[in-house]
């Protein structure tokens, strides 16, 4: 099974929220889907450009479907500091019309497995068909302060302190009730203790799950 066919990735926008592993999820997702579509990628949130990826910058129209005449793949955004791209929510809609799917990150964590959204996250411009909520197993078992990316929400969600230890059906409580997703990715899906996690955590959450472990060698599987 591929990860386009685990999450249901069907045409059109779909944006990726969450923890740590969207950006290597968008990658997955854009190699298996350019490989009989085309595809754009992007941030609304801000993101480093893929490296080796044909890129267009800012997003001009003309240049967009030139570019995409001779690559199923391509990512686009406008410059912002440190080398990142960003789009706007006027850019978006464009980008539709011209690619079979367009894939964003939406949101960021700085790397951190878990995470609780501010009231202006995510990022989700109008039109967006699906949302992919990434959960990082490998936050579950350690404190909210090292686990979660903006810690003091995510404490304040689960009426807990910072030190807390957090367990499955706490990253579940914080998905139900922030409600932002329409399936969910838990990565880092490795070995029979992480799905036995998983398992766990699917079984709390009220819509599609798939897992994986998007670096290693794992095919990725349905858990509800």
């Amino acid at each position: 099974m591929k990860y386009y066919e685990a999450l249901g990735t069907s045409r059109g926008i779909t944006a990726l929220i969450g923890g740590g592993g969207k950006t290597s999820l968008l990658m997955r997702l854009a190699q298996e889907l350019s490989s009989f579509g085309t595809v754009i990628v992007g941030a609304t949130a801000k993101m480093y450009p893929p490296q080796g990826m044909c890129l267009v910058v800012p997003p001009d129209e003309g240049v967009l479907k030139q570019a995409l005449a001779f690559n199923n793949l391509i990512c686009t955004g406008r410059q912002t500091s440190k080398g990142k791209i960003t789009l706007e929510a006027g850019d978006v809609p464009m980008l539709r019309s011209l690619a079979d799917y367009v894939l964003l990150e939406a949101d960021g964590s700085n790397g951190r497995p878990l995470k609780a959204h501010a009231q202006h996250e995510p990022a989700l411009p109008e039109g967006v068909e699906k949302t992919i909520l990434v959960i990082g197993i490998d936050g579950l078992g350690k404190p909210i302060s090292l686990a979660a990316h903006r810690p003091e929400l995510y404490a304040k969600i689960l009426n807990k302190d910072l030190a807390y230890l957090v367990q499955a059906e706490d990253a579940a409580k914080v998905a139900v009730i922030e409600a932002l997703h329409d399936s969910v990715f838990i990565n880092k899906v490795e070995n029979e203790a992480a799905m036995k996690l998983a398992l766990a955590l699917a079984a709390m959450l009220n819509c599609p799950v798939a897992a994986g472990a998007l670096l290693k060698e794992i095919k990725p599987c349905l858990l509800r």
